[in-house]
């Protein structure tokens, strides 16, 4: 009786041992890191350890009255990508210590903060805490432009 109480402890030892290892081993690595919407070497707006798929809302906050809107329709959520995507950045570090800002937008998959986009009254942005300038101007105009409600 004593070796069969042994041999039950013994199998279920190895059954959670194997099926710990199993669930560890059946983990992605890229998931467990965090996403991340950057500017790359190339000053180009990219997403790491994930795709701009992976973003479900957006939540946009007017800087001079602090309207917000959140947004959650992907086609909404592409356009406004794209249309970031579409400058080009080179980092400014002397706008640091610069106060005042036109228009943030923070990035989320699921309830999980990405990203925080922020555009600053004269077409400069701080993306997660750099400079940026983009390489031409009307990066300021597009969100008042496209979303009235969040002016008045």
């Amino acid at each position: 009786m004593r070796k069969i109480r042994y041999f039950l402890i013994l199998a279920i030892f190895i059954i959670g041992l194997v099926g710990f290892i199993q669930y560890e081993s059946g983990k992605d690595i890229i998931e467990e890191r965090p996403k991340t919407l950057l500017i790359n070497a190339n000053g180009n707006l990219e997403m790491t350890n994930g795709s701009y798929s992976d973003i479900t809302k957006l939540s946009i906050r007017n800087g001079y009255n602090g309207n917000l809107i959140e947004i959650t329709n992907e086609d909404e959520i592409s356009d406004l990508i794209k249309h970031l995507s579409r400058f080009s950045y080179t980092e400014n570090s002397s706008l640091e210590g610069r106060r005042g800002w036109s228009h943030s937008i923070k990035f989320y998959d699921e309830s999980q903060l990405i990203s925080t986009f922020v555009i600053s009254n004269h077409y400069h942005i701080k993306v997660d805490g750099a400079h940026y300038t983009p390489d031409e101007p009307g990066i300021e105009n597009y969100v008042p432009d496209r979303y009235p409600e969040l002016v008045y």
